[in-house]
């Protein structure tokens, strides 16, 4: 299963959070959307079946799968969840926004 977040709506807050926007993908298939005010608050993640109705099995299986990725800190490795998780997809959306701008501002393609 691969998790994508895109369509990211990125948000300034106050006290330095991130808020934003985003619209959940599973292996190419949009299946919702996600959400942070950016208040140190979890993501919110919005799951619908086919007919519009809140899909708790695909989150469990969305949970499954974020805990199969980590992340570290001061030297420990931790499994992510899922709002950890998404926190990661974010900051690697922001990074190739940032590289792309780097690279627009020096001139360079690619």
């Amino acid at each position: 299963m691969e998790i994508r977040l895109k369509n990211v709506k990125v948000y300034e807050v106050p006290d330095g959070g991130v808020a934003f926007d985003a619209s959940l993908y599973i292996d190419g298939a949009r299946v919702g959307d996600t959400r942070n005010r950016g208040d140190g608050g979890a993501s919110v993640v919005y799951v619908r079946d086919g007919e519009g109705r809140y899909n708790a099995r695909l989150v469990a299986d969305m949970e499954t799968e974020a805990a199969t990725h980590t992340w570290s800190y001061a030297g420990e490795t931790y499994k992510h969840n899922l709002d950890s998780y998404i926190g990661d997809l974010l900051d690697e959306v922001l990074q190739e926004r940032a590289i792309k701008r780097k690279r627009k501002s020096s001139g360079r393609k690619g």
